[in-house]
C-alpha cells in the first residue's frame, strides 16, 4: 500500500474525537494554541505531519510531540499513537 494511502486510513480511521475529550477533561493544551486544547483539526494535521514525516525515513523511526507519536517499522508499518504517560528503565 502506498504512504499516502496508509496515512489517510490511519486519519479515517484513529479516534480524534476521544483525544480531543482526553485533552479537554485534563485542559492539554500546546504552546501556540493561545491557552486552548487543540481543536480536531489541529490533531489531525499534527498526526499527518508526524505520520509523513515517519513515513519518509529508512528503517524504523520514532517521533512524538503533543501527546502523539508516530512511528514506522523496517517493515513499512506505519502508527500513529496518542499516549497519556509512559516509563522506561534501560539494562545497565
Amino acid at each position: 500500500m502506498k504512504t499516502k494511502k496508509k496515512i489517510k486510513k490511519i486519519l479515517k480511521n484513529f479516534d480524534f474525537e476521544k483525544v480531543h475529550d482526553v485533552m479537554t477533561h485534563l485542559n492539554w493544551t500546546w504552546y501556540d494554541t493561545d491557552g486552548k486544547v487543540p481543536s480536531i483539526d489541529q490533531l489531525k494535521e499534527l498526526a499527518k505531519k508526524l505520520l509523513y514525516h515517519a513515513a519518509e525515513k529508512e528503517g524504523f523511526y520514532s517521533s512524538a510531540t503533543g501527546g502523539f507519536k508516530a512511528t514506522k517499522y523496517e517493515n513499512g508499518t506505519l502508527e500513529l499513537e496518542f499516549i497519556l504517560a509512559s516509563w522506561m528503565i534501560e539494562e545497565d
